[in-house]
């Protein structure tokens, strides 16, 4: 974001005091002409606006939205600096129950809040707020502070990826205990997802749609146009944290909890095969940089691998993983979409499964286990070096159980095949006439 400077220390402390002084007269618009500066604008031919919480969250859901929307992108750190203006210190709310008592015993404030909000939402003619999660607490004060009968609020849930009986537990246990959420409408990405926001009384059955991921359209025109794999000098591995079975935080080192050693040892690995294979790129990949780059560093270093004399070995966290699925010709997944999205693309993949992933304790929290019995999966170093130069040098690996893997990746991650933007836009025009 352009003079994103503004908004941190000191200047964002200059700015507060300003913005705090205009809200005191009750002076909106001027504070609505200043964040429409920094507002990131998309026009369609399209009369309606979408005011976009948390954008960094989001993975191809913009882009698809924008083909018939305005968009108005909030950055989040402008987001931040507003949440700033009105709230000194926004707690850490563990669940919205929590976000509810809190908004109770601050009610001048979210007066205040609601009011400004209000007048932004009218200001600039906003048809819906939209959110990339359901547990994102700074949008969650969105929700609750709306004008709801100028706007709808409409979540296009992102981590729908239940699938483990252990998982399903955990959060319809959690969801239960925050019932009744504030917005409209929730988007989610498969039927399994579907059914613990309905079974905790979420949102009304009739309020909940079904409709995929949609960044995936893309991804199956693209497998479809391909008429043969490609070759590649590309091996890739997505990464995952000590928590990829979602059943804590990512880097959780809880006994019975953690994959951490397995973490440790599939890291290392990927890069000793790197260092024996010279002339193919090795590419870790991350969500994100930041700790989780760190991690990985920290990990190999521990493992007496200097990431800076692998040449042919990088991490990147910024490239769009549909194009390095498809550029790669093998590839390394665990606990991730990811495994899916690469088999839908016909690729040769690996599993690994170590350390406490092999313990008799840990087999039912993991992460699409129930389908490991499709793919090729390593439970030790061996295995892991051995299988790799097997698929290396395999012509036909990719197609093997290739109908029962396009079937999981539909019914997890694309329940309307080829047809899910369509539907989503459909929906969306017509829920925003409601």
């Amino acid at each position: 974001m352009k003079c994103s400077f503004l908004f941190k220390f000191p200047f964002s402390i200059i700015l507060k005091r300003f913005f705090k002084i205009i809200i005191l007269l009750k002076l909106y618009k001027i504070i609505n002409f200043i964040i429409g500066l920094f507002l990131i604008k998309n026009k369609s031919n399209s009369n309606k606006n979408f005011l976009i919480l948390s954008p960094s969250k989001y993975r191809g859901d913009l882009k698809v939205l924008s083909r018939r929307f305005n968009m108005l992108v909030l950055p989040d750190i402008l987001q931040y600096f507003i949440d700033s203006i009105f709230f000194k210190k926004l707690p850490k709310f563990e669940n919205f129950r929590e976000v509810k008592k809190f908004v109770f015993d601050n009610k001048e404030t979210f007066n205040n809040f609601s009011k400004f909000l209000e007048s932004f939402i009218k200001y600039n003619n906003i048809s819906f707020i939209v959110s990339p999660s359901l547990h994102y607490k700074h949008d969650y004060l969105y929700a609750e502070c709306y004008p709801k009968d100028y706007c709808k609020f409409l979540t296009i849930h992102r981590e729908c990826l239940h699938a483990s009986e252990p998982m399903k537990k955990i959060l319809l246990e959690f969801w239960k205990s925050n019932s009744n959420y504030p917005g409209d409408f929730l988007i989610v990405q498969n039927k399994h997802a579907a059914n613990i926001f309905h079974k905790a009384n979420l949102f009304k059955k009739k309020e909940i749609f079904n409709l995929g991921c949609l960044r995936m359209q893309s991804l199956i025109e693209k497998v479809n146009k391909l008429q043969n794999n490609k070759e590649t000098k590309k091996i890739l591995l997505f990464s995952f944290t000590y928590g990829a079975d979602g059943l804590d935080t990512n880097w959780n080192i809880k006994k019975g909890l953690t994959l951490k050693k397995m973490f440790d040892k599939a890291h290392s690995y990927f890069a000793e095969l790197a260092q024996e294979h010279q002339n193919f790129e090795f590419i870790i990949k991350t969500k994100w940089g930041g700790n989780w780059e760190e991690k990985i560093i920290s990990s190999l270093k521990n493992n007496k691998i200097d990431i800076n004399k692998v040449k042919n070995l990088k991490i990147d966290y910024q490239s769009d993983p549909h194009k390095l699925i498809l550029e790669s010709k093998v590839i390394f997944a665990y606990g991730s979409s990811a495994l899916l999205e690469a088999a839908f693309a016909k690729k040769k993949i690996i599993i690994p499964i170590l350390e406490e992933c092999l313990e008799k304790s840990h087999i039912k929290k993991r992460l699409l286990g129930s389908y490991f019995n499709l793919f090729n999966v390593v439970k030790n170093k061996n295995e892991f070096f051995s299988i790799f130069k097997k698929l290396l040098d395999s012509n036909k690996a990719h197609m093997v159980n290739y109908n029962k893997k396009k079937k999981v990746f539909y019914e997890w991650l694309a329940p309307n095949k080829d047809n899910t933007e369509e539907k989503f836009l459909n929906l969306v025009e017509k829920i925003s006439k409601t």
